[in-house]
């Protein structure tokens, strides 16, 4: 299974966070590879190590091959913050992608332009079905839809 934790516009949005607690999480159950695309922080490479989870950081071409063909484990792809190849790869070969954004007006804002953008690759992937799951990150716990005013156009 491919997981992969994507943004293609921004950083800051917990991808890291979503994907070594899915990471954790597995590896109590399953085979776990992670893979740290995001070779200016390297956090999820650091995070693996000190937890004894099997960790690439910044994937070569052939870690992607095997990962694609590999059905035996579980592999957890933590992007950057940026938009390259090998993201727009993943939005077409993953079981799931996750999204991770929070309710903050510059987050929505960023979060409209990552939506276009995931529209765009997907018209150039020819892909009529992308996995794709919105991950609300940092939810303030008295939120309801009273104090939440904005509009999709």
């Amino acid at each position: 299974m491919i997981i992969s934790i994507i943004n293609l516009i921004k950083g800051g949005v917990g991808k890291t966070t979503i994907a070594t607690n899915l990471a954790g999480y597995f590896s109590n159950f399953y085979d776990v590879k992670m893979y740290d695309l995001d070779d200016e922080q390297e956090a999820s490479y650091t995070w693996c190590l000190q937890n004894d989870i099997k960790c690439v950081l910044s994937p070569a071409p052939k870690d992607f091959k095997r990962a694609f063909e590999d059905k035996g484990t579980i592999h957890i792809f933590d992007t950057g913050g940026y938009d390259v190849a090998e993201s727009q790869a993943l939005l077409a070969k993953s079981d799931m992608v996750l999204l991770p954004t929070s309710l903050s007006a510059i987050e929505i804002k960023s979060f409209v332009k990552l939506v276009e953008k995931i529209e765009k690759v997907r018209q150039t992937l020819k892909s009529d079905k992308l996995n794709l799951y919105v991950v609300p990150n940092r939810i303030v716990p008295n939120l309801n839809e009273s104090n939440i005013k904005f509009t999709f156009s």
